[in-house]
């Protein structure tokens, strides 16, 4: 007698992950045999290069990251990680095999899935079945087309178009702006004109020096942040000033073609009224564009490339030479035994950190909004107040007035001196453990108040027939918490948690207030505290002890502080219900 499988029944977690792992290595045979050269080299040379193949198949981003990814894989094998596994680094033998093992894991899923879908691009191709095109290969289609067309209608109304007309649209390439103030466009064109002559003022007389700085930088005297700061601004301007060209030939060759079929051109009246009109949010949009640009973009470019430089405080002064360095930043940080091991230390409590500050708030929050819920609690409004007061006190104030509180002589220290539960003073802040409690613990204090109010809105918008309906059905509390209440907190506050998680791993304030990171030096190589995250070791090197500052290491911390933040958060939210299944949640 047999057993007989119903093979009707959907596949469980386990055989999805099998047929998921089996599929390329079933087809790469087919993929291989039957695809034509282009797609035999994407096969073959991906197997070397993970990420080429996405790349001559052209999916250019997702190709290239793994490409990227491939190659910091081979630097940090090839100077660090092999030290790491066979203890050749004595730093933490805990720590530094286990995070060679987790990115070496890493990588080979990162390969496996390269393998993957280079042979599923073969086998779409083989089925002649259109491949989804990159955001940059379809820019760049697009570029080409738009130049493409440009150039061919630039040729034939060049023949059409009677003498005066083709000297205007020459003349237009060499100074923007005539042509449109030709055809009487005057705002666009005195806009396009102050732009090239704007433009042609400032490389002349400080943007040409500037580059000449920004790629020489060793030769140039006085503060050295000047050079990356206005070279960045000369090169956002180059940009900037290509594109408004481009726009100023692509609008006179319009104005051309409009003046040969003989149609009306717009004038500056048209203009004045597009611009309050349909083009008025362009204006709108100015102010909030420069202030991105000014307070955000050229900042950021500027922190990015101080990691590529050996800027720090004797460079800012000008002792020493300022040059570019490459990916030496990234090397101090890595190979050196100090950087590293406080590198370990922070990232690991960076994490724990970051998990227990969002979720002990998130839980807290809850557990009151649904205990302020219950009809049998009486004077809710009282008990709301108490537990918003919190959020009332400036967190500077209150968490100063913790760490008083908790000091080797504050009030906790003496009360339990005098009720005898002590023999001698406690030093909290000085011991890593306690340090870390108290935090953890001071932290559900400030933010549990702003969970509990979150949590309040949400749970009045739950439809009361759910519980009405699995009350009838004999459900329990606990039943109806697990089936309705958690499940529809959760998927409403999924981007909520998100953006907790990523705030605490930049919360700066809970832990410097406190104890400014300290106790110093403990157990991470005398360069960071105890109890420093990321950012708070970042502000140590740079801004804490000027005498010292290392602003090239602390820039390679900022990226890896985005990357960190970047990854974690895209990659948890593109997998969460609350973006796959919005639409249906919303039926």
């Amino acid at each position: 007698m047999g057993f007989s499988v119903d093979s009707s029944l959907p596949p469980n977690r386990f055989e999805r992950i099998g047929n998921y792992i089996k599929w390329p290595f079933t087809h790469f045979r087919r993929a291989w045999n039957q695809s034509l050269k282009k797609e035999k080299i994407a096969l073959l040379i991906n197997f070397f290069l993970p990420g080429m193949g996405e790349i001559i198949f052209g999916q250019w981003e997702k190709g290239g990251l793994r490409l990227l990814l491939t190659i910091l894989f081979a630097y940090f094998m090839g100077t660090s990680g092999i030290s790491f596994l066979n203890g050749s680094i004595a730093l933490s033998y805990l720590s530094l095999p286990l995070i060679s093992i987790i990115i070496i894991v890493l990588y080979l899923f990162i390969y496996f899935s390269s393998f993957r879908m280079t042979t599923y691009y073969a086998l779409q191709k083989i089925d002649q079945k259109q491949l989804p095109l990159s955001y940059l290969k379809r820019t760049q289609k697009y570029l080409n087309k738009t130049l493409a067309n440009y150039f061919r209608n630039l040729g034939y109304l060049y023949d059409k178009v009677e003498a005066k007309e083709r000297r205007v649209l020459s003349l237009n390439y060499l100074v923007m702006g005539v042509n449109q103030i030709y055809h009487h466009q005057f705002l666009s064109g005195i806009f396009y004109l102050l732009s090239e002559v704007g433009f042609v003022i400032y490389m002349v007389v400080f943007g040409g020096k500037s580059l000449i700085n920004f790629f020489n930088m060793n030769t140039y005297v006085g503060d050295h942040r000047q050079v990356l700061i206005y070279g960045v601004i000369s090169l956002l301007l180059i940009v900037f000033f290509v594109i408004y060209y481009f726009l100023a030939q692509k609008g006179a060759l319009n104005n051309a073609q409009l003046h040969y079929e003989r149609k009306p051109l717009s004038n500056y009246r048209a203009e004045i009224k597009a611009i309050n009109n349909e083009k008025f949010y362009r204006q709108s949009l100015l102010v909030p564009v420069l202030g991105a640009i000014l307070f955000t973009v050229i900042p950021l470019l500027f922190m990015i490339l101080l990691a590529f430089t050996n800027y720090n405080m004797a460079q800012a002064i000008g002792i020493n030479r300022f040059e570019w360095t490459g990916f030496d930043s990234f090397r101090q940080l890595f190979d050196s035994s100090t950087n590293l091991k406080a590198l370990v230390n922070v990232i690991e409590w960076t994490f724990i950190w970051a998990v227990l500050a969002t979720f002990t708030c998130y839980f807290g929050g809850l557990f009151l909004a649904m205990l302020l819920q219950r009809k049998v609690i009486k004077l809710k409004p009282l008990w709301r107040s108490l537990f918003v007061i919190s959020l009332a006190v400036p967190q500077f104030v209150s968490l100063r007035v913790m760490y008083s509180m908790f000091a080797e002589y504050g009030p906790i220290n003496t009360l339990l001196l005098n009720w005898g539960w002590i023999s001698s003073r406690i030093d909290f802040w000085g011991s890593v453990i306690a340090s870390k409690t108290l935090i953890i613990f001071i932290n559900m204090w400030v933010g549990i108040p702003y969970n509990m109010l979150l949590m309040s809105g949400l749970l009045l918008n739950i439809p009361g027939d759910y519980y009405e309906a699995a009350a009838i059905a004999g459900a329990s509390r606990g039943q109806m918490f697990r089936k309705i209440t958690f499940p529809y907190i959760w998927y409403m506050t999924t981007p909520v948690i998100i953006t907790s998680f990523v705030s605490n791993i930049n919360n700066f304030n809970v832990i410097w207030l406190l104890n400014q990171g300290g106790p110093s030096g403990q157990g991470t190589g005398g360069v960071a505290g105890g109890t420093d995250i990321l950012i708070t070791w970042l502000y140590r090197l740079t801004m804490y002890n000027q005498n010292t500052a290392q602003y090239n290491i602390g820039s390679a911390i900022g990226i890896l502080m985005f990357i960190i933040s970047a990854t974690v958060s895209l990659a948890v939210y593109r997998r969460s219900n609350a973006y796959k299944h919005e639409e249906e949640f919303r039926k």
